[in-house]
């Protein structure tokens, strides 16, 4: 039994979950056109385990945040594997905290467009660059990633912890959570569709 785990959220990051919820094999490729390869990597990365696709029996995917594009990748490919019996799970980003036991937190990436999005104790909105630099932000906070934000942001929150390497470190116990409540969520894109593919005037 292997798990297929596919966050194209931001990188594009690809991996494999043995029986125990351990990573057998993973692989990031950092920026958005990794994703015209993703499918051969995948490839790659069952053969360096020594495995087939019919050795996948369910996926695990990244729901969002992020942009409509980068997000309907995972969600592609989640797809056309559960046509094929497979079972889907997936979560978002700013979930990680608390599914991991975290109550009472912030969770903070860039959306692009001079806009920050913020998720923080269940209610999530977006924020102008300039807005978000005005306020102190105490507390947990989290980011995405710290190449999610640029150095000015970063600078902001110093003491902010990164949701990807703590869902690299401690992958099993997410799935062990989600596995409790199985289901499988909409995409959350930052902004609809529409919006994402307004024309700028």
């Amino acid at each position: 039994m292997s798990t297929l785990f596919i966050d194209t959220s931001y990188n594009q990051t690809i991996g494999l979950l043995g029986n125990e919820g351990t990573w057998t094999a993973r692989k990031t490729l950092d920026g958005q056109k990794s994703s015209s390869i993703l499918h051969a990597e995948l490839h790659a990365l069952l053969l360096s385990v020594n495995k087939k696709p019919a050795d996948i029996t369910d996926v695990l995917y990244v729901a969002g945040p992020g942009f409509y594009t980068g997000l309907r990748i995972a969600h592609g490919l989640a797809d056309m594997l559960r046509i094929e019996g497979r079972t889907l799970r997936n979560f978002y980003n700013f979930e990680i905290p608390r599914l991991l036991g975290v109550i009472d937190y912030t969770w903070i990436t860039k959306a692009y467009r001079g806009e920050i999005f913020i998720y923080q104790n269940g209610e999530a909105f977006l924020l102008s660059e300039k807005d978000f630099l005005a306020r102190s932000w105490d507390g947990v906070v989290y980011i995405h990633h710290t190449s999610a934000l640029d150095a000015v942001m970063n600078e902001k929150i110093p003491h902010a912890l990164a949701t990807e390497a703590l869902m690299f470190e401690r992958i099993n116990e997410i799935s062990q959570v989600l596995q409790q409540t199985p289901q499988v969520r909409d995409l959350y894109y930052f902004r609809p569709p529409e919006e994402e593919f307004k024309p700028s005037v």
